[in-house]
């Protein structure tokens, strides 16, 4: 089995917003749910 190593990559707040808007619906409704999951922070409300 291979090792997935995990990759950090900053960005803002509003690319983050900006990225996921363009994501098909499954695909949002896919983030909405693991951001709910993590208790979703207010200013991350703009992503659902």
């Amino acid at each position: 089995m291979m090792a997935i190593d995990m990759v950090s990559i900053p960005i803002t707040l509003e690319q983050l917003i900006t990225a996921v808007q363009q994501l098909q619906p499954e695909e949002r409704a896919e983030v909405a749910r693991a951001l709910i999951l993590v208790d979703l922070r207010s200013d991350l409300r703009a992503l659902i």
